[in-house]
């Protein structure tokens, strides 16, 4: 059961707030964050700006040696690797020039398959052994500053500009864009402001849904200070748990049929051990992948039995349907009321794509964020919160300072960049096998409803291996991170539970 407040709330504030269980959403304290399934007076709030599914661009991955402008490219290289570059221009009403994102890897059955620890060797004999996260291909480059250059060495030299229409994902990758600084950026009106008597906060017509924060008029009010909008959509939950992923085929049941665009997000830890993100720090292959199929969450786990933390977002902007649906929507459902605030023109029977905000759904909320310094050495830092009640997980983007990354023959100047968290560790065979090192470009967290510790390890190889040489000897290879960890942006983030 919820209950829906659209109006004055116990600080005489125009508002639109969602409670669960029996809560008054008008008297409820702010405070009381674990019974608000949401509520308009949030000022750091938790959208998403984009999601992207599929390659969309026009034309070919490349090299071209242009001055015209770009958006996004990715170019192959003699590996199979390859380097993606993202750029804020591409994607309309995004804040942030270093946002918060995900790349997420999705093969041609829809299963998620970023999330594994997988096992790989290098040198001669394989006398190097690597653990790495899966979407760690040593040319992700990640989230470049609008200033970085590129230079070419193959079969001509060039000083380049990638030239892309539109962003290419490969096969049915996902990027999900959040409307979150993803490096030491403050949230854009992420303050509370106080409410002004007599401004007007809620626009809902049949062809206009509009609700401001506190402090700002909505009937001006643009981009971060609107709570919500028909285009500025809140991060809505329809099922999160924690649950036991044996070896072979498991599936989670979140209570409705799924479309296959929709974002799971989704992470791995041992059964009886602490919780850890992006995945428990193994010594071998660990972790399942997934994908949305009918109801449910389907997992495929070739390596033992472990747990998952699982959220099912109700995004999928390919679900958006037309009609002249009511803006304000009210129904019954199993004798529980629904609200629904839904895209002016949907269809009478809505898609994800088309909600707004739903009292069945608890918004994401941010409990706490932050930015850490990162410097060398191994380091732990840690930080507390009250998540009491909630369903918590953490994401973040490690901060990169002026540095070239190289891919085959492309090299990438940068002052700045963020790329999506990497977990890795090798160990190498001289006589005998030596014990694991993480790698040098590892950030994990290790969490709990009321605190977290971020671990990184920034001076450490990425690897080392040994290489026979024709004339006799061994050649040692080091291979280091060419721009380390400076920073780590995070977000810690709540779901009110049930």
């Amino acid at each position: 059961m919820t209950k829906t407040l659209i109006g004055l709330d116990y600080t005489g504030t125009a508002c639109v707030k969602i409670t669960k269980g029996s809560f008054d959403p008008a008297t409820t304290s702010d405070a009381e964050i674990s019974k608000f399934y949401y509520s308009s007076k949030w000022a750091a709030d938790c959208k998403v700006n984009a999601i992207q599914t599929g390659a969309t661009g026009t034309t070919p991955r490349g090299y071209y040696p242009s001055a015209s402008s770009w958006t996004w490219w990715s170019s192959g290289n003699g590996d199979g690797g390859y380097q993606d570059i993202y750029k804020k221009s591409y994607f309309p009403g995004l804040i942030y020039d270093l946002p918060l994102y995900d790349r997420k890897r999705v093969d041609a059955n829809g299963f998620y398959t970023h999330m594994r620890m997988l096992e790989m060797f290098f040198g001669t004999n394989d006398r190097t052994q690597v653990w790495k996260l899966g979407d760690e291909g040593t040319y992700l480059m990640g989230w470049a500053a609008a200033n970085a250059t590129y230079s070419f060495s193959g079969y001509f030299a060039a000083t380049i500009k990638p030239t892309e229409s539109s962003i290419w994902l490969s096969g049915t990758d996902k990027l999900v864009v959040w409307q979150l600084p993803g490096d030491e950026t403050a949230i854009q009106n992420g303050t509370p402001q106080s409410a002004v008597s007599g401004q007007p906060q809620i626009i809902i017509s049949s062809s206009d849904l509009r609700v401001s924060k506190p402090g700002f008029d909505v009937n001006t009010a643009t981009g971060s200070q609107l709570a919500f909008s028909s285009t500025q959509i809140p991060a809505k939950v329809i099922a999160a748990a924690d649950v036991a992923v044996p070896k072979g085929t498991s599936y989670f049941d979140c209570g409705m049929a799924l479309p296959t665009d929709t974002i799971i997000e989704c992470h791995f830890y041992a059964s009886g051990q602490p919780i850890y993100f992006p995945c428990h720090p193994n010594d071998g292959p660990f972790g399942a992948t997934f994908r949305a199929n009918g109801n449910t969450v389907e997992f495929s786990n070739p390596n033992g039995a472990c747990r998952a933390r699982v959220i099912v977002f109700a995004e999928a902007p390919a679900s958006a349907t037309s009609g002249a649906n009511n803006v304000l929507r009210q129904f019954d459902q199993n004798g529980q009321q629904v609200v629904q605030f839904l895209r002016p023109g949907a269809g009478a029977s809505p898609g994800f794509g088309d909600i707004v905000i739903d009292s069945r759904w608890p918004a994401l909320q941010i409990v706490k964020e932050g930015y850490l310094s990162i410097t060398t050495g191994n380091q732990a830092n840690t930080i507390s919160y009250d998540a009491s009640g909630m369903f918590t997980f953490i994401k973040w983007c490690t901060v990169h300072g002026s540095g070239k990354v190289e891919g085959g023959s492309l090299s990438i100047n940068t002052t700045k960049f963020v790329r999506t968290p990497r977990l890795g560790k090798y160990r190498t065979y001289n006589d005998s096998w030596g014990s694991p090192t993480f790698t040098g470009d590892t950030s994990y967290v290790q969490y709990t409803d009321t605190g977290a510790t971020f671990y990184t390890f920034r001076g450490n190889p990425l690897y080392v291996a040994y290489y026979n040489q024709s004339g006799g000897g061994v050649r040692t290879e080091t291979v280091n991170d060419p721009a380390v960890i400076i920073g780590l942006r995070y977000h810690v983030f709540g779901v009110a539970i049930p």
